[in-house]
């Protein structure tokens, strides 16, 4: 064992040390390389930080994307971005892996770049199967299976072969998961791609597993096993273990079973394999409730749940929650145990686990059985045994007879009880026969003898070669400790010179995340002073507009005032002619409380417009109730200009999105311009008889919600119109514009995810559009 774990960490030592040689190489590549070559080499250390350091894959893909983009290098530019949805895949950060992808697949489409085009649609559908999101990840595996037969790349065909077989088989269609396997078995003999055929075994053998074929399941296992052996893939030997443990469990050989799971957890451990780790406890957990020792499996269980909660795998956890389920329920505990089987199904309806579901559906089906409730049971089971015959789940079927037969028996319908236990009895048979248990120990007799009579020809070979060599031991000595005085030197060497750049790196490293930490301070500094500047201007603009308005304001104010003075006059007059009624004592109150209420809201409002709406929230809006609003403060002062107001507001327009007082701004600022370019208009044509107009307008069509605001005033030029909300940009005096109003009105406007735009011809009219979402 212990030569066993050297030789694993010789092997992960040598692979680790050669691909930091060859990355050491890049980089020195780097320092001397410029434009497209330059870019190529980054791309290289990002495609070589693969399976050493993902973020690193990150942090050089940018670097070449960046660079890419600046040489306009379409190509390598879609390369970076595969590099990048894939590091961030291996990070399981999806959405971000997601987007790179995506763009990558964009672009390699549009510069007809059709190997990354294959290679992101592969990717894409790797992101959708590790989020357990199946069907999806065939849509992107058969459109890249599409596109790779079209340009006859046959390695992309059978890579699409494979991936679409492993989806087919998570989804239980084993038909069409076999169909696929079996493609990519013929591609793999055919080129004597060793590594790829002991994959397609294993992967065939899993599906005759799941179809109850033990026979074939272990023929393929062990084919599978055979070649990864002679290769050294730890991981893939650790895979073929688990299996071979769990159809040595389905035949109640317990002791082989446990000796096949935890030789394969052992491996998994050495490799650091969570997922694995997690799904191999559970199978132990399973062997212990097989022995009726539920406390033990319940212990093994929850350590599985634990990783696989960690781990977020969806799959996992409901196999977890359902083997809990069983082994609660052995221990009478039913409210545990259908609370299990209830999380269990849950999750697996979510996945469109259909096998789960048929299992778990059995599990409560038995537990309601158990506490006589008939009608329950007999629900989830006929449930679990339709699932079971789409999907030809044979141990799930007649796990769903035996049942079904127990409630008839039960409900002294013995007729359906006999037919159900038929059905039974003779899928049972052809599942668990002895013939299938022959042959199963046989090919294991078998394969066991071929590895012996492997290990006893190498150790032959070996003895032969050590007599061949005896004769020139001393010659072979010497030279060994020549060389291996050499080797050592040139080891120190290199060793010295690898920590030096190793330093020297960290230096440079920690200087660039000092350098990174001071320029995000600085970034954060003026974000928040231009925050600072923006909000001040959007204040100084309103303020400038009630500035506006304050004679029309006094007058609204004045009015009211006047009828109280009014009123109260008339009290004092009744009094001291001591005509003061009580009746008319109340009248006259009452009137002066209407003009007090009055004076309260105008006051209100003007208070609430004119504070800083920084902090204010996000709500529905009547875009005609602000319109009103902004007329109300300013109807008096149009009028004292002769500036007639004419309003169409719609009716049933919806609501838009965002802060009513700053929409109230908006329509201030836009009626204030208008105002201004009516002004304009009469002092410069000095017109007799100029109908000073406004026109505001409001509809929806569609989605949509207009605002239409029109002057018949001096207009805009041509040459003015594409810089009018431009910040600073007026046409007026000095006194009478600061050129905000307008660049703060577009800013509120985009805020609220609204739209606005301008039409006008000079010396004639203005109509500004405005254009709002509805929500």
């Amino acid at each position: 064992m212990k030569k066993l774990f050297f030789l694993i960490l010789s092997g992960i030592y040598v692979i680790n040390i050669y691909s930091f040689v060859k990355i050491d190489s890049l980089k020195t590549k780097l320092d001397n390389t410029e434009g497209k070559e330059k870019v190529r080499i980054l791309n290289d250390i990002a495609d070589a930080y693969y399976d050493i350091d993902p973020e690193k894959t990150i942090e050089y893909a940018e670097l070449s994307l960046k660079l890419s983009k600046d040489l306009n290098l379409k190509k390598q530019e879609a390369i970076a971005l595969q590099h990048l949805g894939v590091g961030y895949l291996l990070l399981s950060e999806y959405s971000e892996a997601l987007k790179y992808l995506e763009n990558c697949l964009s672009l390699s489409k549009e510069i007809g770049y059709f190997d990354a085009v294959i290679g992101a649609l592969i990717n894409i559908g790797h992101v959708y199967r590790n989020q357990s999101n199946y069907e999806k990840a065939l849509k992107y595996y058969f459109s890249a299976l599409e596109k790779a037969q079209s340009i006859k790349h046959q390695a992309s065909v059978i890579d699409c072969y494979y991936n679409i077989g492993i989806a087919y088989w998570t989804l239980n269609r084993y038909d069409k998961a076999l169909e696929y396997y079996f493609k990519a078995n013929e591609y793999y003999k055919k080129t004597n791609d060793k590594i790829g055929l002991a994959s397609s075994y294993h992967n065939i053998g899993n599906v005759y597993y799941k179809l109850g074929s033990f026979e074939k399941a272990v023929k393929y296992f062990l084919q599978s096993l055979k070649i990864k052996e002679e290769l050294g893939l730890q991981r893939q030997i650790a895979n073929s273990l688990n299996n071979l443990g769990a159809i040595n469990l389905k035949r109640g050989e317990y002791n082989n079973a446990l000796d096949y799971f935890q030789k394969a957890l052992s491996k998994y451990e050495l490799l650091g394999d969570k997922k694995k780790i997690a799904m191999t406890l559970g199978n132990i957990g399973s062997l212990y409730s097989r022995k009726q020792d539920y406390k033990t499996a319940i212990e093994y269980h929850k350590k599985s749940l634990k990783i696989k909660e960690e781990i977020k795998d969806k799959t996992g956890l409901a196999i977890s929650l359902n083997n809990l389920g069983n082994a609660y329920e052995k221990l009478n505990n039913f409210d545990k145990a259908l609370k299990c089987y209830l999380s269990s199904l849950k999750i697996r309806e979510d996945i469109n686990d259909r096998a789960g579901i048929a299992a778990t559906s059995n599990n409560i089906g038995n537990l309601y059985i158990k506490q006589n409730k008939h009608d329950k049971a007999l629900i989830f089971i006929e449930k679990s045994l339709k699932l079971s015959k789409e999907i030809n789940e044979k141990e799930l079927m007649t796990q769903s007879y035996e049942l079904l037969s127990r409630i008839y028996a039960s409900n002294n319908n013995y007729k359906k009880a006999y037919e159900y236990f038929k059905k039974f009895s003779a899928l049972n048979d052809s599942i668990y026969n002895e013939e299938s248990s022959r042959q199963i120990a046989e090919m294991q007799i078998k394969y066991d003898t071929e590895k012996k009579e492997k290990e006893i020809e190498i150790l032959n070979r070996d003895k032969k070669i050590q007599a061949l060599a005896l004769s020139k031991s001393r010659f072979i000595k010497n030279t060994f400790i020549v060389g291996f005085i050499i080797f050592f030197i040139l080891g120190v060497i290199i060793f010295q010179i690898k920590q030096k750049q190793i330093q020297a790196q960290k230096e440079v490293e920690n200087e660039i995340k000092q350098l990174n930490k001071k320029l995000e301070a600085k970034v954060r500094e003026e974000l928040k002073k231009r925050l600072q500047q923006q909000q001040l201007l959007i204040q100084k603009s309103k303020l400038e507009s009630l500035g506006k308005l304050a004679a029309g304001i006094a007058h609204e104010i004045n009015q009211p005032l006047g009828a109280i003075t009014m009123s109260l006059e008339n009290i004092y007059f009744a009094y001291i002619e001591n005509q003061l009624s009580k009746e008319y004592m109340n009248k006259k109150i009452k009137n002066i409380k209407g003009y007090i209420r009055r004076i309260e809201l105008i006051i209100k409002h003007i208070k609430v417009f004119s504070r800083d709406q920084k902090s204010m929230t996000i709500d529905r809006i009547d875009v005609n109730e602000v319109i009103q609003n902004a007329l109300s403060m300013v109807r008096t002062q149009y009028k004292n200009h002769s500036v007639k107001l004419e309003t169409d507001l719609g009716k049933e327009l919806g609501f838009a999105s965002g802060n009513k007082y700053k929409l109230e701004q908006v329509i201030i600022n836009l009626l204030s311009n208008a105002k201004d370019a009516l002004d304009e208009k009469e002092r410069k044509t000095a017109v007799s008889g100029f109908n000073k107009k406004i026109e505001i307008r409001t509809f929806s069509e569609s989605d949509k919600i207009f605002i239409i605001i029109k002057d018949n005033g001096i207009g805009i030029r041509k040459e003015n119109l594409e810089n009018i909300f431009d910040p600073f940009f007026t046409t007026k005096d000095p006194e009478k514009g600061t050129g905000l109003g307008l660049s703060i009105t577009y800013g509120i406007i985009k805020e609220m995810n609204g739209d606005v735009s301008v039409e006008s011809e000079f010396g004639e009219y203005t109509v500004m559009k405005i254009v709002f979402p509805k929500i």
